[in-house]
């Protein structure tokens, strides 16, 4: 027995002494993005380190719990809302993906601050847009967004721009759904846009934003959610998960070793 317990008070300062050393190698992993990717969740259950709350508070809900579930959202009732994100390092992508639920609202958008003379400028890309999801045109998706075609042509991507710069003039990139109609000479629309999936109710969207022109205010990024119209009812829109990804080439063992004398630097 006393064997067994001095075996057990060995194990334990070397658990001890492991310990700081595993955790900080995890945090040092982490801030590095050593693969070149960088992932957070704020899930509405608990605050997050990373992702600011919704604000201006006075624009959305109090947090609820979705009924017989350890699930939690917060409801969007006035329009534009913010949310910033940390980015520790320089990244050249962000792949925002927002779970949510919307019954009225026929455009929600993401934006990304951006540099500008103005405050107040953003990228905006579609989440949903309920005038391209019912287009009766036949649809291309793949995950570089979707194709429209006035009349089947072309089965994939591939083959569509293989012939794209034969009927230049008859191509819209980024259709601009606040448009009356679509132009009778146009027979193509081009969009990153993907149509949200949607699962017991909570649909997903994604949208991908290039971080070059991205205003940055103490190593965070800002989005804005927006969808014109919803101050005009009683709707709201309840979301229930906000996912950000970001993303650059992996770090070469060069770049490991000089980031890592420099993140000690920094902090000891």
């Amino acid at each position: 027995m006393k064997r067994f317990f001095d075996n057990l008070y060995k194990a334990s300062r070397i658990i001890i002494i492991l310990a700081p050393f595993v955790i900080l190698g995890w945090l040092i992993k982490q801030d590095l993005a050593l693969t070149g990717r960088l992932e957070f969740t704020y899930d509405f259950s608990h605050d997050s380190p990373v992702i600011t709350d919704l604000f201006p508070a006075g624009r959305c809900s109090q947090i609820f719990q979705v009924k017989d579930k350890q699930e939690f959202f917060q409801q969007i009732f006035n329009e534009p809302v913010y949310f910033e994100v940390r980015m520790p390092q320089k990244f050249d992508t962000a792949t925002v993906e927002i779970t949510y639920q919307n019954i009225k609202q026929p455009l929600i958008q993401l934006g990304l601050a951006t540099l500008g003379s103005q405050d107040w400028s953003y990228d905006f890309k579609p989440l949903e847009n309920q005038s391209l999801d019912s287009l009766n045109w036949f649809k291309i998706a793949d995950s570089q967004g979707t194709i429209w075609q006035r009349q089947k042509k072309y089965l994939n991507r591939e083959q569509f721009n293989s012939e794209a710069d034969n009927f230049e003039n008859k191509i819209v990139y980024n259709f601009n759904s606040k448009d009356s109609e679509i132009p009778s000479t146009i027979d193509y629309l081009v969009s990153d846009y993907r149509s949200p999936q949607e699962v017991n109710g909570w649909k997903t969207a994604t949208v991908k934003f290039n971080l070059a022109n991205a205003r940055l205010n103490n190593r965070k990024v800002r989005f804005a959610i927006s969808s014109p119209g919803l101050n005009n009812g009683n709707y709201n829109i309840p979301l229930l998960n906000i996912k950000v990804v970001f993303a650059k080439q992996p770090l070469t063992f060069k770049e490991i070793i000089l980031k890592g004398f420099n993140y000690f630097k920094a902090r000891f």
